[in-house]
């Protein structure tokens, strides 16, 4: 799990293609403020291939919100969609890339998988 929105980007940039995103073509920005300066990234999605800068470029869907907050969101601690209910996260452009975009931030730290409670099937059938 990643520490801060920086790493998580990192790791995101190291992966450059992700099937899931195969059907999938748009730009996302973040300005992310921190100490009264705003600092961006640039990610690019055409097909499933994902480059990611710190560009402040026209972007489908753009994200205003604390650095802080993504990077809680990078470790598991915050939801992005709760926060942008709540305000706490501005969004602008397209709400289908900004929740592609959530669906990759890790899920809460005590999570499990739903996997996991359900006990294995017994041996013989029913």
């Amino acid at each position: 799990m990643s520490a801060s929105i920086e790493e998580f980007l990192g790791e995101l940039a190291d992966c450059p293609y992700l099937q899931r995103l195969a059907r999938v073509d748009g730009t996302i920005r973040l300005d992310l403020t921190e100490d009264g300066q705003i600092h961006h990234w640039h990610i690019t999605i055409t097909s499933g291939t994902i480059t990611v800068s710190r560009e402040n470029r026209p972007a489908d869907c753009i994200l205003h919100g604390d650095k802080a907050l993504l990077d809680a969101a990078a470790r598991g601690e915050r939801n992005l969609t709760t926060a942008w209910l709540t305000r706490n996260l501005v969004l602008e452009g397209r709400v289908e890339l900004f929740r592609l975009l959530e669906r990759l931030f890790p899920g809460p730290p005590a999570a499990r998988n739903p996997r996991d409670l359900v006990p294995p099937p017994s041996g013989g059938q029913q």
